[in-house]
C-alpha cells in the first residue's frame, strides 16, 4: 500500500513515534520498506529523532540499511551530528566503516569531519573508524577538516594516525594546501608540526609557500619561513654532531654525502 508507506515514512521524518508504533503493530508496512530509496530508520536518523530510531530498531529495523549510492543509516546520523543516535546505532551493530559506492568513497567519519561534528568524530574513532581509507579513491577525513577549518578534529585525526600528506579525491590537494588556501593558520601549524610536506603542489604548481604568498596569507608565510629555517638549522646541527663524533664515514659508506672531513670540521667548530 503506497499510501500507507508514504504516511509511515512521513511520520518517521517528523518523529511521530506513537503513530509509527501503531502502524507497525497493525502490520500495515514492513519496518524495512524503502520509499524513495530510503528506509524509515534512515529518514528518522537523518532528522535526529532518537525515540523513533529506538522504536524502529526494537521492531527489527536494519541498522546497516543503505540507499543505492551506499549512504547508510550511520552516515545520515553522523552527517547531522546526532550523537545519541550514532551511539545507539553502533550499540545495535552499525558498521562504522561502511562506504558509499560512488566514485569518491565516503564514510561516516569523512562526513562527520566535513560537517564539523566533533563529538561524532570522537565516537567513531573510539569505535574503530578507519582514518586512512586504502580501498579506493576518496577524500580523507583530515583533508575535509583542514579545508573547513575544524582545528580540534584535525588534531584528533592526526592523533589516530591520519596520513598528513594524503591527497583529496578530485582536486588532488593535500591537507596543507587546502588549509593554506582557506587561511587556517592554526591548522597549518599543526600539519607542519606533524610532518606535512611543504613541497607538495596544488594543481597550478604552487608550493605551500608560493600559495601562501599568492593569497597574501602573511601569517602563514612567516610560519612556513620559520619552519624552513628551523628545519635547516636542525639539519646543520645534526651534521655538526656527526662530525664532532667523527662519524662522517662508516666503513665504505659516507654518512654525509660528498663529505670532506677537514672542511666539515671547520663548519662544525661554529656549533
Amino acid at each position: 500500500n503506497k499510501m500507507a508507506e508514504w504516511t509511515f515514512m512521513l511520520s518517521c521524518e517528523k518523529g511521530h513515534t506513537d503513530f509509527v508504533k501503531k502502524v507497525l503493530e497493525r502490520g500495515d508496512v514492513d519496518v524495512n520498506v524503502k520509499y524513495n530509496d530510503k528506509t524509515a530508520i534512515m529518514v528518522a536518523s537523518k532528522n535526529g529523532h532518537i525515540k523513533t530510531v529506538a522504536l524502529l530498531l526494537e521492531k527489527g529495523a536494519d541498522a546497516n540499511a543503505k540507499d543505492r549510492y551506499g549512504n547508510t543509516v550511520l552516515m545520515e546520523a553522523s552527517r547531522g551530528g546526532h550523537t545519541e543516535i550514532v551511539a545507539l546505532l553502533i550499540k545495535k551493530g552499525a558498521d562504522v566503516n561502511m562506504q558509499t559506492g560512488i566514485m569518491c568513497i565516503e564514510t561516516a567519519l569523512t562526513m562527520a569531519s566535513y560537517y564539523g561534528r566533533t563529538e561524532v568524530v570522537s565516537m567513531l574513532l573510539e569505535n574503530g573508524a578507519v582514518v586512512n581509507n586504502r580501498s579506493g579513491p576518496g577524500t580523507p577525513a583530515l583533508n575535509y577538516a583542514s579545508n573547513m577549518g575544524y582545528t580540534k578534529i584535525v588534531s584528533m585525526l592526526l592523533e589516530k594516525g591520519a596520513d598528513v600528506n594524503a591527497k583529496e579525491c578530485k582536486g588532488g590537494n593535500s591537507a596543507l594546501i587546502l588549509a593554506i588556501y582557506k587561511g587556517h593558520t592554526e591548522i597549518v601549524k599543526i600539519l607542519l608540526k606533524n610532518g606535512a610536506n611543504m613541497n607538495d603542489k596544488d594543481r597550478q604548481g604552487n608550493t605551500a609557500l608560493k600559495l601562501a604568498r599568492k593569497h597574501e596569507r602573511r601569517e602563514i608565510v612567516s610560519l612556513i619561513k620559520k619552519y624552513i629555517h628551523d628545519k635547516l638549522m636542525k639539519e646543520r646541527l645534526n651534521t655538526a654532531l656527526i662530525v664532532k663524533k667523527g662519524l662522517t664515514q662508516k666503513g665504505d659508506k659516507l654518512l654525509l654525502r660528498y663529505a670532506h672531513r677537514e672542511m666539515i670540521q671547520i663548519i662544525a667548530s661554529f656549533f
